[in-house]
């Protein structure tokens, strides 16, 4: 882990598609799981803000569109 702060949230056993935000090489990231249009866990490499967006959506069963997800230049 070392200089990574890695976050996790949620179940990874059930989704058919993830999502990111940022990239390996900018050396922060976010992926979202989504399984029938709905967020089922996120992963989340340097990005608080993301992962922090991403607990309070899950906590309280909030939609999302995977375009939301996707898009970078949105908080979510």
């Amino acid at each position: 882990q070392y200089d990574l702060s890695i976050q996790v949230i949620g179940m990874l056993d059930d989704y058919d598609r993830v999502l990111f935000r940022g990239t390996v090489e900018e050396g922060s990231w976010s992926a979202f799981y989504v399984c029938g249009g709905l967020m089922q866990a996120a992963v989340s490499v340097n990005r608080f803000k993301d992962f922090s967006a991403a607990r309070r959506l899950l906590r309280g069963n909030i939609a999302v569109t995977t375009d939301q997800l996707a898009d970078a230049s949105l908080e979510l």
